[in-house]
Order: C-alpha cells, then structure tokens, then sequence
C-alpha cells in the first residue's frame, strides 16, 4: 500500500516506536540478571516465581503477547488488522495483568525500561487511532479525511 507524502513523517515515527518497544520491553525483561540490586528477599521471591506452572491468567497473557507481536507486523504493513490485533491484545494484556498477575519484581532499572516501552506503546495506539494517520491503513478505517488549504 502507498501512503501519501503527508503521511511518510508519522509512519517513519511509527516503525521507530514498534522497534522502541520491542527492544526496551525485551531489555527490561532480561536486565534482571545483569543489573539486579535487588535486596536478598526480593532475589529470593523472584527465583521462586521462575518454575511455577502456567495458569489460565499467565497463558492468556502469553497469547495477548504473541497478539502484540502479530499486531506489530501488520502495524508495519499499516493493515488494518495489525490495528485491531495490536490494540486489542495491547488492551487484552493489562486488563489480565493488573488484577490477576502475580506481583512483578525488576530492579529499577529494568522497571524504566518496561516504563518507557508502556510509552511507546501509548505513542502508537495514538498515531494509529487518533491522529490523520488511521486514512494509511488499508480498509475503511471510518475517520474521515482531513482536508488542508
């Protein structure tokens, strides 16, 4: 698909946001090992979350992750349904992460990289939502067109 001139800047910003996020979330999720300062409780508690059996909450976790990953190929793509499944499953994961996750213990370090991957994540529901971008998408996306002049 053809995105016209007026629209190259934001997908530009927006493929620089799906590879910001994937690199920090995945960096914030193995930094533990190599920068934990962790006190020894928190060591101990992290170590023995590692082996636990995978729960419906955990799995259905993993699936809107996977989701996320689909979402970010077809967000490349700018298919409509990279859209829907990023969104979705962006939306999917932390309405199963905040009342029904275990406790998430990372060092500070890796908690802002994880912080700063939650932003680019707001930054492009933003860009594929809310902004004149959404006309890129293949499909009828129902925004109408912005006129300029």
């Amino acid at each position: 698909m053809t995105i016209g001139k007026d629209h190259g800047t934001l997908n530009s910003i927006l493929r620089a946001l799906i590879i910001t996020e994937a690199i920090l979330g995945v960096g914030g999720s193995v930094v533990d090992p190599v920068f934990s300062n962790l006190p020894q409780a928190l060591q101990e508690y992290q170590a023995s979350q590692q082996g636990q059996p995978m729960l419906f909450v955990d799995a259905s976790m993993f699936a809107a992750f996977v989701g996320v990953i689909i979402g970010w190929i077809g967000l490349w793509r700018l298919e409509t349904w990279g859209r829907t499944i990023y969104t979705a499953s962006t939306v999917g994961y932390y309405c199963l992460a905040a009342p029904f996750g275990d406790p998430n213990v990372v060092s500070a370090f890796g908690q802002v990289l994880i912080e700063l991957s939650v932003m680019c994540s707001g930054g492009i529901l933003v860009i594929v939502w809310l902004l004149p971008f959404p006309q890129a998408f293949s499909g009828n996306s129902g925004i109408p067109e912005v006129k300029q002049g």
